[in-house]
């Protein structure tokens, strides 16, 4: 059986198949010791299964082709970063209008940057692969862009929303942010709600400061 493009995962067949990974550095283990028992709750009340990269590099967020191997075995892979939590456990992807390859959200913090890649889902299909592959090969060029491939990832979804689909902030992702960029030029703020689905807190440092935010969303949980 096969998902549907461009709607929600049928629901008798998407307990194996979706995949969450999250990235955690050393350093960040202290906020990981929050979010990925968040994490594992969600995965456990809807049958998804969760991957923690443990890595020492600061680059772990390169080689997107990577994940070409986790979709060989998943239908979904969510891209989930180790600031982000599930605050309404309720919610799931049957809920979520995903595109019919990469879905993302606007992240609407400041002007420069459209699409926030710090929490997107991948389907399996060819022309996903050949985006995570273009990506790769563009390396040269989005790292000299303002937030690397997420600005290129952007830039792409403004060309064709049939590859990658954009939705609304807080579809699956409502970020928060005191420092966006790491410059104090905008105002702090959060698009998240009570009974929103995710809370990212992508802009908000400095990490002590990520931290007490987490903790404070993370008993707000809607169970």
């Amino acid at each position: 059986e096969e998902l549907r493009p461009g709607g929600p995962l049928d629901s008798a067949y998407h307990m194996t198949s979706v995949l969450i990974l999250t990235i955690v550095l050393g350093k960040i283990a202290d906020l990981a010791k929050i979010t990925v028992p968040n994490k594992t709750e969600y995965c456990l009340r809807h049958g998804y299964s969760l991957l923690v990269e443990n890595k020492s590099s600061p680059d772990a967020s390169r080689n997107l082709c990577r994940f070409l191997s986790y979709l060989e075995q998943f239908d979904v892979l969510w891209w989930a970063d180790a600031d982000v939590i599930f605050t309404n456990m309720n919610t799931s992807l049957d809920d979520i209008p995903l595109g019919p390859h990469v879905t993302a959200c606007e992240e609407n913090i400041v002007d420069w940057n459209y699409l926030n890649c710090g929490n997107f889902l991948c389907r399996n299909t060819p022309e996903t692969a050949q985006l995570l592959r273009e990506i790769d090969r563009l390396e040269p060029v989005w790292q000299q862009m303002p937030c690397i491939w997420q600005t290129l990832m952007g830039e792409i979804a403004r060309q064709d929303n049939e590859l990658i689909t954009v939705l609304p902030t807080r579809t699956f992702n409502s970020v928060a942010w005191t420092n966006p960029g790491g410059g104090p030029t905008y105002s702090p703020g959060s698009h998240w709600q009570p009974g929103d689905f995710v809370y990212h807190p992508c802009g908000v440092f400095p990490w002590q400061e990520k931290i007490a935010h987490v903790q404070a969303h993370i008993a707000q949980v809607v169970r």
